[in-house]
């Protein structure tokens, strides 16, 4: 079970002294560290800052469950912040999750909920059409 996270990205960085803005500035950032070092949260506002700044991210990892987590945290920052990147469907989840537990909590990173939402968007625009086309008598 994932902890409870409440994002305060200037009070965990300061408490952790973290170079931060070397990630942020890196081409390929990438560190390590031993479990409870707060990876996955440097990770989750990492992403968040290169998102603030319309940059593009691929998180990757040898599991599931750190990229799962990691995508956790950042919904909840994203979600907490109302950023509209996180409503727009421009955060995504390819692949398998380690748990459906993720998509469950989170429907906007499950690339199948756009994919529902745009298929009804595109429908009723097309019912408008054929409505407007049975008005000028063309169909």
């Amino acid at each position: 079970m994932i902890e409870t996270f409440k994002p305060n990205r200037v009070n965990y960085l300061k408490s952790r002294k973290m170079p931060y803005q070397k990630y942020l500035a890196a081409k390929l950032p990438s560190f390590g560290g031993p479990p409870g070092a707060g990876k996955t949260t440097l990770i989750a506002y990492l992403i968040y800052e290169f998102i603030e700044r319309e940059k593009r991210v691929l998180l990757v990892s040898n599991t599931n469950v750190a990229v799962d987590n990691a995508l956790e945290k950042l919904a909840m920052i994203l979600q907490k912040k109302s950023n509209p990147a996180f409503f727009a469907g421009r955060i995504l989840r390819f692949g398998v999750p380690s748990s459906t537990e993720l998509f469950n909590k989170f429907k906007e990173l499950d690339l199948n909920y756009w994919v529902e939402e745009k298929t009804k968007e595109i429908n009723k625009q097309l019912e408008i059409l054929r409505s407007e086309l049975t008005q000028l008598d063309i169909i």
